[in-house]
């Protein structure tokens, strides 16, 4: 599989000396090779700045990411990562990207450390708003799955392509697997209720994690309480 998107091919990245103002941090992003063009990235715990626009973090709505690595003739050309940070509007989202070439790992170290920053300061706000709106009676979907406060609702898929009637496994029963860039939901005493889906390709999936843990362990991800 090949990243079509000539913008995102062989970016890197460097940080920034040290942080302008205390809790800020700042990354350059060379979205061409070579330099050729760059976006400074700046996180502090109040907002993210990628380029000209800015996200407040407690108005980031999604949190979703992508890895997607391509081969020739059975040699790792690339591996590219990218980080979607989707809001109420679209347009006032960010779509960050970075690739290592061949078997390098650069880049995919340098998203991780800045997703954990993001996690740390959007991502706990987004968890408490989810956490809130399922505890006061709502719900929160995310792809096939649907969680809700006695379980989370799963709607298979028929045939390929008709959705099957929903089921509603609880918590205790509901086992969840991600591997290859998929996350499959699935009822351990029903194996028909199962469910599976790309994370790439579904708003908020990143989420899942953290969102299971909380609502099973009580405390999970992180401590919201403390």
């Amino acid at each position: 599989m090949q990243n079509s998107d000539p913008t995102t091919t062989n970016p890197t990245t460097t940080e920034q000396n040290a942080p302008a103002t205390s809790g800020e941090r700042r990354f350059q992003i060379n979205t061409l090779p070579f330099g050729i063009m760059k976006k400074s990235l700046v996180i502090t715990p109040q907002s993210i700045t990628y380029g000209d626009k800015t996200l407040a973090t407690d108005a980031v709505e999604t949190i979703t990411t992508q890895i997607v690595r391509s081969s020739t003739n059975g040699i790792r050309t690339s591996t590219a990562y990218t980080l979607m940070l989707g809001a109420t509007t679209p347009a006032d989202g960010h779509v960050i990207n970075f690739s290592d070439l061949f078997y390098g790992s650069s880049k995919g170290k340098m998203f991780d450390e800045i997703l954990d920053i993001i996690m740390e300061h959007a991502g706990m706000s987004l968890l408490t708003r989810l956490v809130a709106r399922i505890q006061e009676g709502g719900s929160v979907a995310i792809g096939a799955a649907e969680f809700r406060k006695d379980g989370v609702l799963l709607t298979p898929t028929r045939m390929l392509v008709f959705k099957g009637e929903p089921v509603l496994v609880p918590y205790e029963r509901l086992e969840i697997g991600m591997k290859d860039g998929s996350v499959s939901f699935e009822d351990r005493e029903n194996k028909k209720a199962a469910v599976e889906f790309s994370m790439g390709s579904t708003p908020n999936s990143y989420m899942i994690a953290p969102l299971y843990d909380y609502l099973v362990a009580k405390q999970g991800w992180r401590d919201l309480t403390s």
